[in-house]
């Protein structure tokens, strides 16, 4: 607006902000909004601060979806501002997502072919099942599976070369933690 311009009712004409306390607003996708809480921290990255990394904190996670993008959006402050750091400036968010009760299994033992993605589960007789699965989100090194399989199935982390459904199998369970479940090789 120029000087003597009468500003129509509701019009915004001034926005004031503290230079010492800075936000990011992010839209994310909708899958990822269950995966995190207000409250959790974050790392931002201010690409005209030679790409340094700052402590962030989630303050609000806007309650609705945009319908046209499916986003949904995200405050994050960052308190203090970084040195440097100017309204507008464009920066990145490393979120620190968590798997919420879903079944995940290694990225490495998913496979995929014509009919969409499958792993290989051993059954009671000690043979591989092609068990074909709905991928959810990918964490990490890990992958969500929301459909086709069940907790504690036994799935075939390594020795997939000449693996194929039916083929007898033999388990190896020497070096069982959380991550694996057991390891299986073609007989």
């Amino acid at each position: 607006y120029e000087p003597g311009d009468v500003v129509p009712m509701h019009s915004h004409i001034l926005s004031m902000i503290d230079p010492e306390s800075l936000q990011v607003k992010i839209h994310l996708a909708e899958q990822w909004i269950p995966l995190i809480r207000s409250g959790d921290k974050v790392d931002v990255q201010i690409d005209a601060l030679a790409d340094s990394v700052h402590a962030g904190q989630i303050k609000r996670i806007h309650p609705t979806i945009d319908a046209s993008t499916r986003k949904g959006t995200v405050e994050i402050e960052l308190q203090p501002a970084p040195f440097g750091a100017q309204a507008g400036q464009l920066a990145r968010v490393h979120l620190k997502t968590r798997p919420a009760d879903k079944l995940v299994v290694p990225a490495h033992a998913l496979h995929h072919d014509s009919k969409g993605a499958y792993v290989y589960v051993v059954n009671e007789e000690n043979e591989a099942s092609k068990i074909y699965v709905q991928k959810g989100v990918q964490y990490g090194e890990t992958i969500a599976i929301t459909s086709g399989l069940k907790v504690n199935d036994a799935i075939v982390i390594k020795g997939f070369n000449g693996l194929r459904h039916g083929k007898k199998v033999r388990v190896h369970n020497n070096d069982v933690n959380e991550a694996d479940e057991g390891v299986a090789n073609s007989l």
